[in-house]
C-alpha cells in the first residue's frame, strides 16, 4: 500500500499543475475512492481539484453522458467565452446549444471568423446548428447579412424560396441580399451575380442536386435588367439558361402559370428582336415590349411573393404599405387552364398584329407605285391587288 502511494506521489510531482500539496491530497483521495470501486466519486474529486486528465480518462470508462459533462466543464473552466477552443471543446461535449445562449452569443459573434474556421476545420456532430445560429445572430445583432450568408453556406444551406414550407423560414434567398429588411428591392443585379457565381462553382464540382428551382425566377429578373439596358441578345441567351434550369429542375418544380407566361415572353421577345418592329420601338426610347412588362412582372411577383403580390414602381412584389403574403397553395388546374388560354390569346393577338402590319406595308407599296405614272399603272396595280 505504501508502495502504491509513493508511485502516485512521484507521478503528481512530475506532471501535475502548481498547488502541489492540494494536488497531492486530491490524488490520494481519488486513489482511495478507486480502491473502493467508486469511479464516479473519484471523477468528481478529480474535477474539483481540476485534475482534468484523470477526470476525462475516468469519465470515458463510466458513461458517454459523464464524459460529455466532464468535457463541458473542462471547456468552461479553462477557456474564455467566445474563444475558438471553447467552441470546439463544447462541440466535443455535444453542448453546441449552450454556445448560442443569450449570455454567450455576443462573444461568439464577435469572433465569428475564427469560430467558423475552427468548426469547419474540425467537423463534429451538431456543428451545423451552431453555424446557422451564428448566422442568425449576425443578422439580428449586427445586421451583417453577408457574413451571415457565409455561415449559412458553410452549414450547407442553399438559396430558398421566400415562401418555404410551413414551419420553416427563408434564411437565404440571394447571396448578400437582405430580403427581410428590403422585401421589395433585395433582388439587385449584384446579388444575382453573386448567387450565379456560387451556383456555377457548386455545379462545376460535379455533385448531384446542384440545380436550384428557387433561383429560376431571379434569372428571369436578371434577364429583365438586361432588356432594359438594351442588351436584347444577351437577354434571350439568359432566358435560354433559365429554361435549361427549368427543364433540369423537373416538372412541377415551378408553378405552371409562371412557365406559361415566360414562354410567351420568350417568344414575343424573339419576334420583336428579329423583326423591324424591334428596331422602331427601341429607337423611339419606349419600352421594348410594352404590355409584356406587366405580364413579366405579374409572373415574377407570383413566383417570388405569391398570388397576393402586386407591383409598385416597376419592382415585382412591392405592395404598398405591407409585405406581400405567400400563396396558400400551388396553382390548381383552373389556374393552369386560364394560363393556357392567356397564352393562346397572346398568340392570336401576335398573328393579328403581324397580319395588320403586312396589309399596311402592302397598301403603302400600292400607293407608292401608283402615283408617278397616273391612273393606268394604278389600275394595273389595282387589278393585281
Amino acid at each position: 500500500n505504501g508502495g502504491g502511494g509513493m508511485a502516485m506521489q512521484q507521478l503528481i510531482a512530475a506532471s501535475s499543475s502548481p498547488g502541489g500539496d492540494a494536488a497531492q491530497a486530491a490524488a490520494n483521495e481519488m486513489q482511495e475512492l478507486l480502491l473502493q470501486g467508486k469511479r464516479e466519486e473519484a471523477c468528481n474529486c478529480a474535477m474539483e481539484a481540476e485534475m482534468w486528465a484523470p477526470a476525462l480518462l475516468l469519465s470515458s470508462y463510466i458513461s458517454i453522458e459523464t464524459y460529455t459533462a466532464v468535457m463541458a466543464r473542462f471547456a468552461q473552466r479553462n477557456f474564455a467565452v467566445g474563444s475558438p477552443l471553447r467552441t470546439l471543446y463544447m462541440l466535443f461535449a455535444n453542448q453546441g446549444a449552450e454556445l448560442l445562449a443569450p449570455d454567450q452569443i455576443e462573444a461568439l459573434v464577435d469572433g465569428w471568423q475564427s469560430n467558423a474556421t475552427m468548426i469547419v476545420g474540425n467537423r463534429t456532430p451538431g456543428d451545423t446548428q451552431v453555424l446557422i445560429g451564428m448566422g442568425d445572430a449576425l443578422v439580428d445583432l449586427r445586421r451583417d447579412v453577408e457574413s451571415a450568408h457565409l455561415c449559412y453556406l458553410l452549414a450547407g444551406l442553399t438559396p430558398e424560396p421566400l415562401t418555404p414550407a410551413p414551419g420553416q423560414q427563408c434564411r437565404l434567398a440571394l447571396l448578400g441580399a437582405n430580403h427581410h429588411e428590403y422585401p421589395a428591392g433585395f433582388a439587385t443585379p449584384a446579388a444575382m451575380q453573386r448567387t450565379e457565381v456560387w451556383e456555377h462553382a457548386r455545379s462545376s464540382g460535379g455533385g448531384k442536386g446542384t440545380r436550384h428551382p428557387a433561383l429560376v425566377v431571379y434569372k428571369l429578373v436578371y434577364a429583365h435588367h438586361l432588356i432594359e439596358m438594351g442588351l436584347h441578345e444577351k437577354a434571350i441567351k439568359y432566358l435560354e439558361h433559365a429554361f435549361d434550369a427549368l427543364r433540369a429542375a423537373g416538372k412541377g418544380a415551378v408553378p405552371p402559370a409562371l412557365v406559361a407566361d415566360l414562354e410567351m415572353l420568350d417568344h414575343r421577345l424573339r419576334t420583336l428582336v428579329g423583326g423591324k418592329a424591334a428596331a422602331s420601338s427601341s429607337a423611339g426610347g419606349g419600352s421594348l415590349f410594352g404590355g409584356l412588362r406587366g405580364v413579366f412582372d405579374r409572373a415574377v411577383s407570383k413566383a417570388i411573393y405569391g398570388e397576393a403580390a402586386s407591383t409598385v414602381g416597376g419592382v415585382p412584389g412591392a405592395a404598398r404599405g405591407k409585405v406581400p403574403q405567400p400563396p396558400a397553395q400551388a396553382p390548381d388546374p383552373r389556374q393552369q387552364k386560364a394560363a393556357k388560354q392567356a397564352q393562346e390569346r397572346g398568340e392570336a393577338e401576335r398573328k393579328a398584329r403581324e397580319e395588320a402590319e403586312r396589309k399596311a406595308v402592302e397598301k403603302a407599296r400600292v400607293a407608292d407605285t401608283g402615283t408617278p405614272k397616273g391612273k393606268k399603272d394604278g389600275k394595273k396595280d389595282g387589278k393585281k391587288e
